[in-house]
């Protein structure tokens, strides 16, 4: 018999970070269960979904998928009775939620293409120019101390050169990825406790959770590795940024001006604002589990401690516009075949191949495009096939995928022998082995 195990405290204040342990040795058993629409010819393909779920212990997941006629032939919901957290004991902390395919989830980095398309939208609409410096919309000062000398630093006189564009493409000349690089800044959109440090250095004393503008005056007081536009460093904080300008030339919150304009014209009707703690979960929104029920310092309240998915290690609400929406699985499909079909910008090739917020050659696949996405609780992905597919069986289909568990660590490739994240491993095997032999949908 499984025993479920009730973590109690996850938002109160602990004062260890030992994990709570399942008073069960019995192994879990159960097979994965699923609900909603599918066909026969896509068996393979969600066998290839639960043997993932089953082998790194993830408690729900949704798929779907939209052909190039946009008939959603696929959205299904997975229940893994053996997902959850799993102790340092080795038994699994079950979950007794089952889920249907209205099930939201944290689409985390999937949320940069919202901001991307919304921004191309108000460019259309003549609302600004990705051309625009950032400087035009939004003030950008320094606020924090990074070198500890005590004073706030001064603005890298470059900074006023990067412009909506840079931020889209990642490539503003600020180094939040490359770690042996000159000024590695890391990912300031995760930086809440070393900002708090960086703005007392100055002399400011501020509270938790700390608030956007605070993220941006860490930001801005940071140099520059490279001249804006030169070189790549996936940075999520020009996310961030963009969010800002988009309130900005439009008025609006920045979710108001996303629902009005993208979200009302893709029909992504269970799309919606996220939010870091539990208790502020969202109709039909997934509870979220890490690897293990470690508790951490919360960046939410001072001096209490959270589950990492709950505010132990991220505040949502500040990471919004470059990973805080929840969706659906459809609703994600519905996204990709709106972008595709040229409703939401006129030329998504032209886009596409710029690579300003969609990619192009997406998973190894020309001219397929999308985006994955993972936090600490959550990792999804959205991926569309190019018009001119080689198989033209699933030419323009979009497809999609939510898990409500953080990513599983590295793993070695045995074909390559290099470490992948086993999220991108699964995209590939479901795009090129499963869904790109397709003779039929």
């Amino acid at each position: 018999m499984i025993r479920w195990l009730v973590v109690v405290g996850l938002l109160g204040c602990r004062d260890d970070s030992k994990p709570e342990l399942s008073t069960s040795t019995e192994p879990c058993a159960g097979d994965v269960t699923s609900t909603g629409d599918s066909t026969p010819s896509l068996e393979d393909f969600e066998a290839t979904v639960t043997d993932y779920m089953i082998e790194y212990a993830i408690p729900n997941a949704n798929v779907a998928l939209m052909t190039a006629s946009d008939d959603l032939i696929l959205n299904l919901s997975f229940t893994n009775p053996c997902g959850g957290e799993v102790p340092t004991d080795g038994s699994a902390i079950p979950t007794p939620e089952v889920t249907t395919p209205l099930a939201r989830y944290r689409i985390a980095s999937i949320s940069k293409l919202i901001t991307a398309t919304t921004a191309h939208m108000l460019e259309d609409a003549g609302t600004l120019s990705l051309d625009d410096r950032i400087i035009d919309h939004i003030d950008l000062e320094p606020a924090a101390d990074l070198d500890g000398d005590g004073a706030i630093d001064t603005r890298d006189s470059r900074v006023a050169d990067i412009t909506l564009m840079h931020g889209l493409r990642h490539r503003s000349g600020w180094n939040c990825r490359e770690e042996d690089e000159p000024h590695h800044i890391g990912d300031p959109s995760k930086a809440d406790f070393r900002i708090v440090e960086t703005y007392a250095s100055a002399g400011t004393s501020i509270p938790l959770p700390i608030e956007i503008d605070h993220m941006l005056g860490y930001t801005a007081a940071a140099p520059l590795a490279w001249d804006p536009g030169t070189s790549k460093s996936y940075c999520s904080v020009g996310y961030v940024i963009m969010g800002e300008v988009i309130a900005a030339a439009t008025g609006q919150p920045y979710a108001d001006a996303v629902a009005d304009r993208l979200l009302a014209s893709a029909g992504m009707t269970q799309t919606a604002r996220g939010h870091t703690l539990e208790s502020a979960r969202l109709t039909d929104e997934v509870r979220y589990h890490d690897h293990s029920p470690m508790l951490d310092d919360s960046v939410i309240a001072e001096g209490e401690r959270a589950a990492r998915p709950y505010g132990g290690a991220f505040n949502l609400e500040n990471r919004f516009a470059t990973g805080g929406w929840v969706s659906t699985a459809a609703d994600l499909a519905r996204f990709g075949r709106a972008f595709m079909r040229g409703d939401l910008v006129p030329d998504p090739d032209a886009i596409m191949a710029a690579e300003e917020g969609w990619p192009d050659h997406f998973a190894e696949r020309e001219r397929a495009t999308g985006h994955t996405g993972s936090l600490e609780g959550s990792h999804a992905l959205l991926m569309c096939f190019g018009p001119d597919d080689p198989n033209p069986v699933i030419a323009s289909a979009c497809w999609s995928f939510t898990f409500n568990k953080s990513p599983p660590r590295d793993i070695t490739d045995p074909e390559t022998g290099e470490e992948v994240e086993p999220r991108h491993v699964l995209a590939y095997e479901l795009a090129n082995d499963v869904l790109g032999m397709r003779t039929s949908l």
